[in-house]
Protein backbone atom coordinates (compact mmCIF):
# COMPACT_ATOMS: atom_id res chain seq x y z
CA UNK A 1 0.00 0.00 0.00
CA UNK A 2 1.56 3.47 -1.03
CA UNK A 3 1.06 5.78 2.25
CA UNK A 4 1.19 9.46 3.33
CA UNK A 5 4.34 11.51 1.33
CA UNK A 6 5.91 13.98 3.29
CA UNK A 7 5.69 17.47 2.15
CA UNK A 8 9.33 18.60 1.97
CA UNK A 9 8.95 16.62 -1.67
CA UNK A 10 12.11 17.57 -4.33
CA UNK A 11 10.81 17.76 -7.96
CA UNK A 12 9.80 14.77 -9.53
CA UNK A 13 10.91 15.59 -13.16
CA UNK A 14 14.33 14.57 -14.12
CA UNK A 15 16.05 14.11 -17.64
CA UNK A 16 14.88 12.11 -20.31
CA UNK A 17 18.37 10.65 -19.86
CA UNK A 18 18.11 9.55 -16.67
CA UNK A 19 14.77 7.94 -17.14
CA UNK A 20 15.31 6.12 -20.42
CA UNK A 21 19.74 5.10 -19.34
CA UNK A 22 22.43 6.31 -20.51
CA UNK A 23 23.86 4.44 -23.22
CA UNK A 24 20.77 2.75 -24.83
CA UNK A 25 21.35 3.40 -28.55
CA UNK A 26 17.79 3.51 -29.95
CA UNK A 27 15.46 6.75 -29.38
CA UNK A 28 12.92 6.19 -26.76
CA UNK A 29 10.13 7.59 -29.11
CA UNK A 30 10.78 4.54 -31.47
CA UNK A 31 8.17 1.79 -32.31
CA UNK A 32 10.79 -0.56 -31.99
CA UNK A 33 11.73 0.43 -28.46
CA UNK A 34 7.92 0.37 -27.09
CA UNK A 35 8.54 -3.20 -25.15
CA UNK A 36 11.29 -1.80 -24.26
CA UNK A 37 9.88 1.24 -22.30
CA UNK A 38 7.01 -0.63 -21.00
CA UNK A 39 9.41 -3.00 -18.65
CA UNK A 40 11.43 0.52 -17.96
CA UNK A 41 7.71 1.70 -17.11
CA UNK A 42 7.15 -1.10 -14.70
CA UNK A 43 10.84 -0.68 -12.38
CA UNK A 44 9.33 2.64 -12.16
CA UNK A 45 6.10 1.76 -11.36
CA UNK A 46 7.87 -0.52 -8.55
CA UNK A 47 10.22 2.03 -7.26
CA UNK A 48 6.74 4.47 -6.73
CA UNK A 49 5.59 1.94 -4.55
CA UNK A 50 8.28 1.50 -2.55
CA UNK A 51 9.34 5.29 -1.96
CA UNK A 52 5.45 6.21 -1.24
CA UNK A 53 5.95 3.07 1.55
CA UNK A 54 6.07 4.05 5.14
CA UNK A 55 4.81 7.21 5.17
CA UNK A 56 6.93 8.28 2.03
CA UNK A 57 9.73 10.05 3.82
CA UNK A 58 12.52 9.72 1.73
CA UNK A 59 11.53 12.49 -0.36
CA UNK A 60 14.10 11.79 -3.06
CA UNK A 61 13.47 8.58 -3.82
CA UNK A 62 9.62 9.42 -4.69
CA UNK A 63 10.71 12.35 -6.99
CA UNK A 64 13.01 10.30 -8.85
CA UNK A 65 10.68 7.83 -9.18
CA UNK A 66 7.89 9.72 -9.88
CA UNK A 67 9.91 11.78 -12.73
CA UNK A 68 11.41 8.47 -14.36
CA UNK A 69 8.04 7.21 -14.53
CA UNK A 70 6.79 10.33 -16.14
CA UNK A 71 9.51 10.66 -19.31
CA UNK A 72 8.65 6.74 -19.92
CA UNK A 73 5.16 7.61 -19.58
CA UNK A 74 5.35 10.62 -22.39
CA UNK A 75 7.56 8.70 -25.16
CA UNK A 76 4.82 5.93 -24.44
CA UNK A 77 2.53 8.41 -24.94
CA UNK A 78 4.11 9.48 -28.43
CA UNK A 79 4.81 5.89 -29.95
CA UNK A 80 1.58 4.60 -29.04
CA UNK A 81 -0.02 7.87 -30.40
CA UNK A 82 1.37 7.89 -33.76
CA UNK A 83 0.93 3.66 -34.20
CA UNK A 84 -2.81 4.58 -33.23
CA UNK A 85 -2.72 7.58 -36.03
CA UNK A 86 -1.33 5.50 -38.91
CA UNK A 87 -3.89 2.62 -38.24
CA UNK A 88 -6.96 5.51 -37.54
CA UNK A 89 -6.44 8.00 -39.89
CA UNK A 90 -9.89 9.84 -39.68
CA UNK A 91 -9.43 10.12 -35.71
CA UNK A 92 -6.42 12.05 -36.25
CA UNK A 93 -6.66 15.31 -35.77
CA UNK A 94 -8.62 14.69 -32.40
CA UNK A 95 -5.90 12.01 -31.45
CA UNK A 96 -3.17 14.95 -32.22
CA UNK A 97 -4.98 17.35 -29.57
CA UNK A 98 -4.87 14.54 -27.36
CA UNK A 99 -1.02 13.87 -27.46
CA UNK A 100 0.03 17.22 -26.94
CA UNK A 101 0.84 18.25 -23.62
CA UNK A 102 -0.21 21.41 -22.36
CA UNK A 103 2.63 23.59 -20.35
CA UNK A 104 1.40 23.60 -16.66
CA UNK A 105 1.50 26.39 -14.67
CA UNK A 106 4.66 27.23 -12.21
CA UNK A 107 3.30 28.01 -9.04
CA UNK A 108 5.78 30.69 -7.04
CA UNK A 109 3.60 29.92 -4.03
CA UNK A 110 0.75 27.59 -3.09
CA UNK A 111 -2.25 28.73 -3.34
CA UNK A 112 -4.69 28.09 -0.33
CA UNK A 113 -7.95 29.26 -0.80
CA UNK A 114 -10.18 29.39 2.46
CA UNK A 115 -13.85 29.35 2.66
CA UNK A 116 -16.62 28.74 5.13
CA UNK A 117 -14.87 26.81 8.84
CA UNK A 118 -12.50 25.00 6.15
CA UNK A 119 -8.97 26.29 7.58
CA UNK A 120 -5.42 25.51 6.36
CA UNK A 121 -4.50 21.88 7.63
CA UNK A 122 -8.10 21.08 6.15
CA UNK A 123 -7.03 22.25 2.12
CA UNK A 124 -3.23 20.69 2.76
CA UNK A 125 -5.00 17.22 4.01
CA UNK A 126 -6.83 17.57 0.99
CA UNK A 127 -4.27 18.25 -1.12
CA UNK A 128 -2.08 14.85 0.42
CA UNK A 129 -5.30 12.89 0.17
CA UNK A 130 -5.08 13.45 -3.47
CA UNK A 131 -1.35 12.39 -3.98
CA UNK A 132 -1.76 9.76 -2.03
CA UNK A 133 -4.58 8.34 -4.25
CA UNK A 134 -2.83 10.28 -8.03
CA UNK A 135 0.14 8.04 -6.41
CA UNK A 136 -2.28 4.47 -6.21
CA UNK A 137 -3.43 5.04 -9.40
CA UNK A 138 -0.37 5.70 -11.42
CA UNK A 139 1.10 2.48 -10.27
CA UNK A 140 -2.48 0.72 -10.83
CA UNK A 141 -2.60 1.71 -14.19
CA UNK A 142 1.20 0.41 -14.67
CA UNK A 143 0.47 -2.80 -13.38
CA UNK A 144 -2.69 -2.98 -14.94
CA UNK A 145 -4.85 -2.96 -12.33
CA UNK A 146 -8.79 -3.68 -13.33
CA UNK A 147 -9.68 -1.21 -10.50
CA UNK A 148 -7.15 1.58 -11.07
CA UNK A 149 -8.12 1.44 -14.78
CA UNK A 150 -11.87 1.41 -14.75
CA UNK A 151 -11.82 4.54 -12.11
CA UNK A 152 -8.86 6.41 -14.05
CA UNK A 153 -8.99 5.48 -17.56
CA UNK A 154 -12.51 6.50 -19.69
CA UNK A 155 -13.80 3.36 -21.28
CA UNK A 156 -15.60 5.55 -24.22
CA UNK A 157 -11.84 7.10 -25.06
CA UNK A 158 -11.15 3.41 -26.11
CA UNK A 159 -14.52 2.58 -28.04
CA UNK A 160 -14.44 5.76 -29.73
CA UNK A 161 -10.64 4.63 -31.56
CA UNK A 162 -10.22 0.88 -31.99
CA UNK A 163 -6.97 -0.49 -30.29
CA UNK A 164 -6.51 2.60 -28.61
CA UNK A 165 -6.44 0.55 -25.27
CA UNK A 166 -2.01 0.88 -24.90
CA UNK A 167 -2.07 4.54 -26.49
CA UNK A 168 -4.76 5.78 -23.35
CA UNK A 169 -3.35 3.88 -20.82
CA UNK A 170 0.36 5.75 -21.24
CA UNK A 171 -1.78 9.01 -21.74
CA UNK A 172 -3.48 8.71 -18.51
CA UNK A 173 -0.28 7.46 -16.73
CA UNK A 174 1.22 10.71 -17.83
CA UNK A 175 -1.34 12.72 -16.82
CA UNK A 176 -1.51 11.39 -13.79
CA UNK A 177 2.06 12.17 -12.83
CA UNK A 178 1.59 15.47 -14.21
CA UNK A 179 -1.13 15.93 -11.54
CA UNK A 180 1.71 14.04 -9.12
CA UNK A 181 4.12 16.83 -9.67
CA UNK A 182 2.01 19.82 -8.85
CA UNK A 183 1.37 18.37 -5.91
CA UNK A 184 4.68 18.16 -4.83
CA UNK A 185 5.42 21.10 -5.37
CA UNK A 186 1.99 22.68 -3.83
CA UNK A 187 2.57 20.67 -0.67
CA UNK A 188 6.43 22.02 -1.11
CA UNK A 189 5.97 25.65 -1.89
CA UNK A 190 5.55 28.78 0.37
CA UNK A 191 2.05 29.26 1.13
CA UNK A 192 -0.07 32.15 0.10
CA UNK A 193 -3.32 31.78 2.28
CA UNK A 194 -6.21 34.08 0.99
CA UNK A 195 -9.90 33.62 2.73
CA UNK A 196 -12.66 34.04 0.45
CA UNK A 197 -16.11 35.12 1.45
CA UNK A 198 -19.65 35.75 -0.25
CA UNK A 199 -19.93 39.41 -1.19
CA UNK A 200 -22.86 39.73 -3.36
CA UNK A 201 -25.74 37.23 -4.66
CA UNK A 202 -26.10 36.17 -8.01
CA UNK A 203 -29.26 34.22 -7.87
CA UNK A 204 -31.55 33.01 -5.18
CA UNK A 205 -34.14 30.19 -5.70
CA UNK A 206 -36.22 28.61 -3.54
CA UNK A 207 -37.88 27.08 -6.11
CA UNK A 208 -41.82 28.10 -4.69
CA UNK A 209 -43.14 29.82 -8.14
CA UNK A 210 -41.58 28.37 -11.04
CA UNK A 211 -38.39 27.27 -13.20
CA UNK A 212 -38.16 30.55 -15.08
CA UNK A 213 -34.65 30.39 -14.20
CA UNK A 214 -33.42 26.82 -15.32
CA UNK A 215 -33.51 24.77 -18.48
CA UNK A 216 -34.34 21.10 -18.59
CA UNK A 217 -32.86 18.65 -21.05
CA UNK A 218 -33.64 14.73 -21.59
CA UNK A 219 -36.10 12.50 -20.38
CA UNK A 220 -37.20 11.51 -16.90
CA UNK A 221 -39.64 13.78 -14.21
CA UNK A 222 -38.14 17.26 -13.82
CA UNK A 223 -40.31 19.66 -12.13
CA UNK A 224 -42.02 21.60 -9.17
CA UNK A 225 -43.22 19.67 -6.14
CA UNK A 226 -43.96 21.16 -2.79
CA UNK A 227 -41.83 23.82 -3.41
CA UNK A 228 -38.37 22.26 -4.16
CA UNK A 229 -37.41 20.96 -7.83
CA UNK A 230 -38.07 17.48 -8.41
CA UNK A 231 -36.09 15.13 -10.55
CA UNK A 232 -36.28 11.62 -11.12
CA UNK A 233 -34.88 9.01 -13.68
CA UNK A 234 -31.60 9.30 -15.67
CA UNK A 235 -29.30 10.61 -17.99
CA UNK A 236 -31.18 13.93 -17.02
CA UNK A 237 -30.23 17.36 -16.92
CA UNK A 238 -30.97 20.60 -16.09
CA UNK A 239 -29.04 23.98 -15.89
CA UNK A 240 -29.25 27.34 -14.26
CA UNK A 241 -29.16 30.16 -16.79
CA UNK A 242 -27.41 32.76 -14.88
CA UNK A 243 -23.49 32.62 -15.81
CA UNK A 244 -21.12 33.75 -13.06
CA UNK A 245 -17.00 33.64 -12.42
CA UNK A 246 -15.14 33.42 -9.33
CA UNK A 247 -18.13 32.58 -7.32
CA UNK A 248 -19.86 29.99 -4.45
CA UNK A 249 -22.77 28.12 -5.52
CA UNK A 250 -25.16 26.34 -2.59
CA UNK A 251 -28.16 23.94 -2.66
CA UNK A 252 -29.86 21.51 -0.46
CA UNK A 253 -29.78 17.58 -1.96
CA UNK A 254 -32.18 15.33 -0.72
CA UNK A 255 -31.12 12.18 -2.87
CA UNK A 256 -34.83 9.58 -2.19
CA UNK A 257 -34.35 6.51 -3.84
CA UNK A 258 -31.79 4.89 -6.09
CA UNK A 259 -33.16 2.36 -8.42
CA UNK A 260 -29.55 0.53 -8.83
CA UNK A 261 -25.95 0.74 -7.49
CA UNK A 262 -25.35 2.48 -10.83
CA UNK A 263 -27.83 5.35 -10.30
CA UNK A 264 -25.96 8.83 -8.72
CA UNK A 265 -25.83 12.52 -9.36
CA UNK A 266 -23.13 15.12 -10.17
CA UNK A 267 -22.94 18.86 -10.02
CA UNK A 268 -21.24 20.81 -12.57
CA UNK A 269 -19.27 24.24 -12.71
CA UNK A 270 -18.41 26.51 -14.17
CA UNK A 271 -19.62 25.01 -17.11
CA UNK A 272 -20.13 25.78 -21.11
CA UNK A 273 -20.68 23.90 -24.36
CA UNK A 274 -17.73 23.20 -26.67
CA UNK A 275 -17.68 24.77 -30.02
CA UNK A 276 -20.75 23.43 -32.23
CA UNK A 277 -22.84 22.34 -29.25
CA UNK A 278 -25.62 23.15 -26.38
CA UNK A 279 -26.75 22.43 -23.17
CA UNK A 280 -28.80 19.62 -24.95
CA UNK A 281 -25.10 17.64 -24.96
CA UNK A 282 -25.58 17.15 -21.38
CA UNK A 283 -28.28 14.29 -21.40
CA UNK A 284 -28.83 11.13 -22.15
CA UNK A 285 -25.28 8.59 -22.80
CA UNK A 286 -22.49 10.01 -20.76
CA UNK A 287 -20.04 10.27 -23.78
CA UNK A 288 -21.92 13.37 -25.17
CA UNK A 289 -21.67 15.36 -22.04
CA UNK A 290 -18.13 14.47 -21.59
CA UNK A 291 -16.98 15.46 -25.26
CA UNK A 292 -19.92 18.19 -25.39
CA UNK A 293 -19.23 20.52 -21.94
CA UNK A 294 -16.57 22.07 -20.69
CA UNK A 295 -16.44 22.00 -16.95
CA UNK A 296 -15.70 20.70 -13.14
CA UNK A 297 -17.96 18.06 -11.85
CA UNK A 298 -18.36 16.41 -8.75
CA UNK A 299 -20.77 13.25 -8.22
CA UNK A 300 -22.12 12.62 -5.10
CA UNK A 301 -24.45 9.65 -3.67
CA UNK A 302 -22.78 7.77 -6.47
CA UNK A 303 -23.69 4.33 -6.12
CA UNK A 304 -22.44 1.53 -4.79
CA UNK A 305 -18.80 2.83 -5.37
CA UNK A 306 -18.63 4.09 -1.47
CA UNK A 307 -16.52 7.82 -3.26
CA UNK A 308 -16.71 10.83 -4.88
CA UNK A 309 -14.80 11.55 -7.76
CA UNK A 310 -14.11 15.18 -8.77
CA UNK A 311 -13.47 15.24 -12.77
CA UNK A 312 -13.11 17.76 -15.52
CA UNK A 313 -14.81 17.08 -18.79
CA UNK A 314 -15.01 18.51 -22.22
CA UNK A 315 -12.01 16.81 -23.85
CA UNK A 316 -13.13 13.13 -22.61
CA UNK A 317 -13.39 12.45 -18.82
CA UNK A 318 -10.43 13.39 -16.61
CA UNK A 319 -9.83 12.05 -12.82
CA UNK A 320 -9.14 15.49 -10.73
CA UNK A 321 -10.20 13.91 -7.07
CA UNK A 322 -11.19 10.90 -5.82
CA UNK A 323 -12.24 10.78 -2.09
CA UNK A 324 -14.05 8.17 -0.12
CA UNK A 325 -16.19 7.66 1.65
CA UNK A 326 -19.00 9.33 -0.65
CA UNK A 327 -20.38 12.29 2.16
CA UNK A 328 -24.19 11.65 0.52
CA UNK A 329 -24.26 8.09 0.51
CA UNK A 330 -27.50 7.83 2.85
CA UNK A 331 -30.71 8.16 0.85
CA UNK A 332 -34.00 10.10 2.89
CA UNK A 333 -31.21 12.34 4.38
CA UNK A 334 -30.81 16.13 2.96
CA UNK A 335 -27.44 17.62 2.35
CA UNK A 336 -26.32 20.90 2.28
CA UNK A 337 -23.46 21.51 -1.12
CA UNK A 338 -21.31 24.51 -1.92
CA UNK A 339 -19.44 24.21 -5.11
CA UNK A 340 -16.29 27.03 -5.14
CA UNK A 341 -14.75 28.81 -7.85
CA UNK A 342 -11.99 31.24 -7.26
CA UNK A 343 -9.44 31.38 -9.97
CA UNK A 344 -7.57 27.87 -10.35
CA UNK A 345 -8.68 26.98 -7.40
CA UNK A 346 -12.28 24.17 -7.65
CA UNK A 347 -13.37 22.97 -3.86
CA UNK A 348 -16.21 21.20 -2.65
CA UNK A 349 -18.19 21.24 0.58
CA UNK A 350 -20.56 18.99 2.44
CA UNK A 351 -22.79 20.09 5.51
CA UNK A 352 -19.47 22.97 5.67
CA UNK A 353 -16.59 20.35 5.74
CA UNK A 354 -14.51 20.64 2.77
CA UNK A 355 -14.47 17.04 0.76
CA UNK A 356 -12.66 18.15 -2.49
CA UNK A 357 -10.02 20.91 -2.88
CA UNK A 358 -8.14 21.03 -6.26
CA UNK A 359 -5.78 23.29 -7.84
CA UNK A 360 -5.89 23.74 -11.71
CA UNK A 361 -2.30 23.71 -13.34
CA UNK A 362 -3.82 23.34 -16.60
CA UNK A 363 -2.60 19.79 -17.41
CA UNK A 364 -6.82 19.56 -19.14
CA UNK A 365 -6.45 23.06 -20.81
CA UNK A 366 -6.84 26.25 -19.17
CA UNK A 367 -9.05 26.75 -16.44
CA UNK A 368 -12.70 27.63 -17.11
CA UNK A 369 -12.75 31.54 -16.34
CA UNK A 370 -16.93 31.38 -15.92
CA UNK A 371 -19.64 29.33 -16.97
CA UNK A 372 -23.43 27.51 -15.77
CA UNK A 373 -24.51 25.42 -13.33
CA UNK A 374 -25.94 22.06 -13.68
CA UNK A 375 -27.15 19.32 -12.37
CA UNK A 376 -26.75 15.48 -14.41
CA UNK A 377 -28.19 11.85 -12.83
CA UNK A 378 -26.26 9.48 -14.35
CA UNK A 379 -27.29 7.20 -17.38
CA UNK A 380 -27.50 3.40 -16.11
CA UNK A 381 -30.20 3.90 -12.89
CA UNK A 382 -32.76 6.07 -11.93
CA UNK A 383 -32.13 8.54 -9.33
CA UNK A 384 -35.13 9.79 -7.65
CA UNK A 385 -33.94 13.14 -5.54
CA UNK A 386 -35.10 16.84 -4.88
CA UNK A 387 -33.34 19.88 -4.52
CA UNK A 388 -33.89 23.42 -2.76
CA UNK A 389 -32.56 26.74 -1.36
CA UNK A 390 -30.67 27.29 -4.37
CA UNK A 391 -28.51 30.58 -4.46
CA UNK A 392 -24.95 31.54 -6.81
CA UNK A 393 -22.84 34.12 -4.65
CA UNK A 394 -20.07 35.72 -5.86
CA UNK A 395 -17.20 35.57 -3.78
CA UNK A 396 -13.59 38.23 -3.07
CA UNK A 397 -10.88 37.97 -0.58
CA UNK A 398 -11.30 39.05 2.72
CA UNK A 399 -9.79 42.10 3.39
Amino acid sequence: MIGRVCLAMASCCVPLAMAWGEGDEEAPGSKENAARMEEKLKEAGKAIAAASRDGGNDAAAVGKACGAALEIARALTATYGRELIEKQPDSADWLRTRMEERPATKFEKAPVVLYGKAGEADVLDRWRGQLRESLLAAHGMIEGEKAAVAEWMYASDVKRVRGGDRYFRAEQIRNTLLEVSKLLALLSLPREIVRVVKVGTILSDDFSESMANWKAYGGGKIALEDGKLMMAGQGCTVWCEKEAGDAVVSFDFAPLVQHGGAAGALFAFPASPLPGKDFSASAGPMPNYNYGISTYHVSLCRGASGRTNLRRTGFGLKMLSSVKPDPCRETGKTYRVELLKYGPTFQVFVDGALVHAYVDAGVYGDPPAKGFFGIRHFAGADLDACYDNFEIASVAPRH
